[in-house]
């Protein structure tokens, strides 16, 4: 929960679990509304279909520099999902 989302909700704190922890979320993107959330969303809509458009259907094909490079595009593309289900979480 971040300072700005306490603010809006009212939660009773549970004896049991205590007094709920601040989260400080701006190392990813600095707001709800930081432009490199739509850049980030646009970047992974992209990227998949390209990545889909190259190797659906050829993985098993691959020889191993070209998979290292599928590899390679596949971890840049979850680093950006990654980043954004982080910070939406």
């Amino acid at each position: 929960m971040t300072k700005k989302t306490k603010k809006n909700i009212k939660i009773k704190n549970s004896k049991k679990l205590g007094k709920l922890p601040i989260w400080n979320l701006s190392d990813l993107y600095d707001s709800p509304n930081n432009k490199n959330i739509k850049s980030d969303l646009d970047f992974i809509h992209n990227s998949t279909m390209n990545f889909e458009k190259i190797y659906e259907g050829k993985i098993a094909s691959l020889k191993a520099q070209s998979l290292f490079k599928a590899i390679e595009k596949l971890q840049v593309i979850n680093e950006k999902i990654d980043r954004l289900m982080s910070y939406a979480y």
